[in-house]
Order: C-alpha cells, then structure tokens, then sequence
C-alpha cells in the first residue's frame, strides 16, 4: 500500500507525455486517412462536363466539336496515389459522341497530365488532371464519321478546350511546356512546332 502511494505521487516524465501525444497523432492521422480513402472508393466523385474543342486535319483546316467527359474521378488519397477518370459501361471521354477512350489513369502523381494510347479506340490521348484539358491524336474518316485505324483516314488532332485557332494554339503551348512533355510529344505523330 505504501508503495502504491509512493508511485502516485510520482510524476510522469514529460518523454512518456510527448510519445502519447505523439501516438495518438498518428493514429488519428491513419484513421483520417482510412476514411478520405473508404468515402472516395464508396462515393467517388461523378464527373460530367462539355468542353468545345476543335478538331485539326492535316492539311491545316479543322472543324468545331464537342468533347464530353463522364464517368467516376477519382483523386489521389492515402489508399491510392493514382488519379483516374473511370468510364464504366457507357462513359470515357467523347468526341460528338465517338468513344476516344473509356478509362484515363494519372498514375504518375508528379505529373500535372497523362498520356495513354487506347488500342481499342486507335486514339492516343493526353489529359490534364481533372479533365479540364484534351489533347488526342488518331486517323478520321471523313466520309463515316467514325475514327479508323491508322493509314484509312485522315491525321487529326483534338484539341479541348478551344473554340478557335488561336486557343487551340495556346493549348499546344501549355501542353509542350509541362516538365515531362518529352515523355508523352514522342508517343504522337502530329509535328508540333518547337516553342
């Protein structure tokens, strides 16, 4: 009995305070990130936006159209460190309704965009994160209307958002002048003019 009135009287050294402290930081921080990482895998985030976009041709003339996004985006988390715009059955990205590609995966968290090429589709497209930028290349066919295998139709490139030549420009630009733009520029056959 004396001795448990000796150990009360004791005090706790600050070392043994700072570790609790610190302990239980930690844990909440796990348990936050846990559940950042469970809300997004059971709610992730519905995406559906329209961007106007042009469409160039080789030879230097091009036409307006649509480009839409939907599907799931999902950002990077504690669980996950990859981005990614998952289509599902009946979402991707779109041009006036032709599939470009069904799923785009950021999976280098260090880069501001990514650079996938769909073999289903024939398109390879790079895109900002968030979906707030497009930038695809694959062969048209004029006369169906439909994106064709490479050599049976027309080179293009698409360009979102751009309502005119002089966006379109700029888009190139921004895209050109990302750190990393060495890694994906070699991927497209379109000559873009060095900045």
């Amino acid at each position: 009995m004396q001795k448990d009135l000796i150990n009360s009287q004791r005090p706790t050294s600050p070392t043994r305070h700072s570790l609790r402290y610190v302990g239980a930081a930690a844990v909440l921080l796990v348990v936050l990130g846990a559940l950042i990482g469970i809300s997004q895998l059971l709610f992730p985030n519905t995406m559906e936006k329209a961007l106007s976009g042009q469409l160039r041709f080789a030879d230097g003339t091009y036409r307006a159209v649509e480009v839409t996004v939907r599907g799931n985006y999902t950002q990077a988390s504690t669980l996950s460190q990859e981005e990614m715009l998952r289509g599902g059955q009946d979402g991707g990205v779109f041009m006036d309704g032709i599939l470009l590609a069904r799923n785009v995966p950021f999976s280098d968290p260090a880069s501001a965009f990514c650079c996938i090429e769909d073999t289903n589709t024939h398109v390879i497209l790079a895109a900002g994160k968030g979906m707030e930028q497009i930038l695809a290349e694959f062969y048209f066919d004029a006369a169906s209307g439909q994106i064709v295998e490479e050599g049976e139709g027309e080179l293009c490139l698409l360009l979102a958002p751009a309502s005119d030549e002089a966006e379109g420009d700029a888009l190139i630009e921004t895209f050109l002048a990302q750190p990393d733009a060495l890694l994906w520029r070699s991927a497209f056959q379109w000559e873009f003019e060095t900045p």
